[in-house]
């Protein structure tokens, strides 16, 4: 005969093994927060089009006219790693190779947005509306990569690695946020 458990313990079960509280086994250890990788990357590269929009759109506006130059817009680069960010930190939880796609996003559209504020200064400034927006940057392409090369100076690299950064810091944060 086995003598009774101690005092709070689990009854035995079948075979002598404590039984767990409610009957049921317990849940794998380990096994993570939900994740949906592909609506993650999907909201990222929605995310990353509107961001880079939005960038030229802020570039555009903040171009000015007398000096011919275009101010450098600096933080709105995080706001691109936060924005890009999103799909990542809250549908792909410490997936890191879903969070450096992010990072990578980010940065391309900070790049694809300065490429296309450019093109928006250039048609409505130095073709006179012959040329739209969406001609200088689809078909001159080339030439609009080679302009933004020469007019971009040391402080346009450290915004630019700005964007990513902060993705990265963003999915690292609400991961964290998330443990706890």
């Amino acid at each position: 005969m086995m003598p009774p458990p101690p005092y709070g313990a689990a009854p035995p079960g079948p075979y002598g093994q404590p039984q767990s509280p409610g009957g049921f086994p317990p849940p794998a250890p380990g096994s993570g927060p939900p994740q949906n990788v592909f609506l993650a990357i999907g909201v990222a590269l929605l995310c990353a089009v509107l961001a880079a929009f939005l960038y030229g759109v802020l570039l555009h506006a903040l171009f000015d006219e007398s000096k011919e130059e275009f101010r450098v817009v600096g933080y709105a680069g995080a706001l691109v790693g936060v924005l890009v960010g999103l799909g990542p930190a809250f549908f792909a939880k410490r997936n890191w190779a879903v969070y450096i796609l992010g990072a990578v996003l980010s940065l391309a559209a900070v790049w694809l947005g300065e490429l296309y504020g450019m093109a928006m200064v250039y048609s409505d400034h130095y073709t006179a509306g012959v040329l739209t927006t969406h001609e200088i940057f689809f078909q001159d392409f080339a030439e609009l990569v080679d302009i933004w090369r020469e007019i971009s100076g040391p402080e346009n690299y450290v915004w630019l690695f700005l964007a990513p950064a902060v993705a990265l810091g963003f999915c690292r944060s609400v991961a964290r946020k998330a443990q706890v």
